[in-house]
């Protein structure tokens, strides 16, 4: 009986401690359920907001007390979630209410029941690890490219790219404090070498450490200067994490793996669907890479692709670079996909390299896509888009839409067009697209060159000569020779598009100002714009200050790429 007494203490203590691991278990399981819910209620409020506002702006189109009090309530909100530039940098409070909720969400999940009151470290460790894994699978759902936020909310893909980067985040964080405070219970107990080399925990040491591996590669410098590297990386290590958790938690009547496998399962449908479009848009396909001025480049694909206006696609061009696809905004995707490229680094500076070596050759490409949830100009009875650089492509799309679909004399609405260039050659860019935008009466087209050197015209043959990179092509000749026609047909129709420019920069205030003040009160005003941040700014400023009760509906959306 002497012997049999700190067995059954043991064997006691024993049954403590899975009693206790049961009872935090189903508290877990009950606090990712939470996490769940109100996640999720989050993304209905969001999308109740979005088609409240469409349905809104579709039903009260004329002037009423109740349109004139929702705006006099909506324009203090406006104002409130409108940009702030603090010392040269912007902030978005609209974006930051959200986070500041979603952090404070997983703060109260981490500690609504007491878990680090438990008598053992380890109880808090598996809180966190909880956490991490619920947060893991939101950050997939963040970052699917065909995400159902585009339907539901009226978000693409990128639009909640800094959530997604703002939720890995989170997740790496947990993952750091689960594996510090669980290593630091285990050497407590005793029980460190013999739990940390069990095959599950080795699996999620390995996880942990693809989870550090992707916060140094998703760094705001190392994510811009090394685009590529980025990407790759963030690929093989997100299937590596998915199935290195899987293998840390495999027993199903857990729950923990439940979680893991919804996270994987949304990955590989997204990555199917998309594999499954490039396999589509590449089959009989091919590109043509014609150089523009100022190292532009246009890609003129042979099939065309269904698409909205504004929308981007991504483009592979093997013969470019074999292991490589990059986004860019359709010009145009009918009778033939279309996109202009300004030439950076990378895959753009390769891509003017070949346009220049290769003049109008044909090179295998294939697409992916497309991606974007921009408003429909035609649904509206004044348009005014911005576009700084080469953010005219997407300003471009939504423009010859809009003027092919307002031609009759039964249409009503004017489209206002201002593009921003550092250097007046950019303008040849879209010499044929400006033209036939400007010969719509309804079109108030408006250039500026905002450089330090406004040179005059560039016709296209000094445009061509101007390239020493074009010089030293052997197809030089002949291509001249081929852009020819279209240049003599086009040339009266491009001068007269270009023919009016200002130098200096818009006063994006007095155009939208003067846009709102030119509209009835039951109409809808559109306003639009890509390019740098600043113009984004002014643009989010000005249209927060019209927005009044005794005013038409102004409507904004600016795309501002993030990947």
């Amino acid at each position: 009986m002497a012997h049999s007494s700190p067995d059954a203490a043991a064997e006691a203590a024993e049954k403590a401690m899975y009693a206790l691991f049961a009872k935090w278990q189903a508290l877990d399981e009950v606090t990712a359920r939470i996490f769940g819910i109100a996640i999720g209620s989050l993304i209905i409020v969001f999308a109740i907001g979005h088609w409240t506002e469409r349905l809104f702006s579709q039903s009260f189109t004329k002037p009423s007390t109740l349109r004139s009090l929702s705006r006099a309530i909506v324009r203090p909100l406006v104002r409130l979630h409108g940009p702030r530039t603090i010392f040269g940098i912007t902030f978005h409070p609209g974006r930051m209410h959200i986070i500041f909720a979603y952090i404070a969400i997983n703060i109260v999940m981490v500690f609504h029941d007491h878990p680090e009151n438990a008598p053992m470290q380890t109880i808090i460790a598996k809180r966190f690890g909880w956490l991490a894994l619920c947060n893991m699978c939101l950050a997939v759902f963040l970052g699917l490219k065909n995400t159902p936020l585009s339907p539901l909310a009226g978000r693409s893909f990128d639009a909640v790219n800094s959530l997604h980067r703002c939720c890995g985040y989170v997740t790496v964080l947990l993952v750091v404090l689960h594996a510090i405070v669980y290593v630091a219970g285990l050497a407590n107990a005793g029980a460190l070498t013999e739990v940390m080399t069990e095959s599950a925990n080795i699996a999620g040491a390995v996880a942990g450490v693809f989870m550090v591996l992707i916060f140094i590669t998703a760094i705001g410098f190392v994510r811009r200067r090394q685009y590529e590297f980025f990407y790759a990386m963030h690929l093989v290590l997100v299937a590596g994490i998915l199935i290195t958790v899987g293998l840390h938690r495999p027993d199903l009547s857990l729950k923990a793996a439940i979680i893991t496998i919804l996270a994987g399962s949304m990955w590989f449908a997204d990555k199917s669907l998309r594999l499954s479009r490039w396999i589509f848009y590449g089959y009989n396909n091919h590109c043509t890479l014609t150089p523009l001025p100022d190292e532009g480049v246009r890609i003129t694909m042979r099939r065309p692709m269904r698409a909205a206006p504004g929308s981007v696609a991504f483009i592979w061009v093997p013969g470019v670079r074999l292991f490589q696809r990059h986004p860019f905004t359709l010009v145009q995707s009918q009778p033939c996909a279309e996109f202009v490229v300004k030439a950076r680094d990378g895959f753009t500076r390769d891509l003017y390299k070949a346009a220049c070596k290769n003049p109008l050759m044909k090179f295998r490409a294939a697409l992916e896509g497309p991606y974007g949830n921009v408003p429909d100009a035609n649904q509206h009875d004044k348009v005014v888009i911005f576009a700084g650089g080469s953010g005219i492509t997407f300003a471009m799309s939504q423009a010859l839409d809009w003027a092919k679909k307002r031609r009759t004399p039964k249409e009503k609405g004017t489209l206002d067009l201002i593009w921003t260039v550092r250097r007046r050659a950019n303008f040849e860019w879209f010499k044929d697209e400006l033209a036939d935008v400007k010969s719509n009466n309804r079109v108030n087209l408006h250039l500026y060159v905002s450089g330090p050197n406004h040179e005059q015209y560039v016709t296209e043959e000094s445009d061509l000569s101007m390239s020493s990179d074009l010089e030293k092509t052997a197809d030089i000749k002949s291509l001249s020779k081929e852009l020819q026609p279209s240049i003599s047909s086009s040339r009266n129709s491009s001068e007269s598009a270009l023919s009016t420019t200002f130098t200096g920069r818009p006063d994006v205030a007095m155009i939208i100002r003067q846009a709102v003040e030119g509209q009835s009160e039951d109409e809808r005003v559109l306003v639009t714009g890509c390019g740098p941040t600043a113009l984004l700014t002014d643009i989010r400023r000005a249209v927060a200050e019209n927005t009044v009760s005794k005013a038409p509906s102004v409507k904004m959306h600016l795309e501002e790429f993030s990947f």
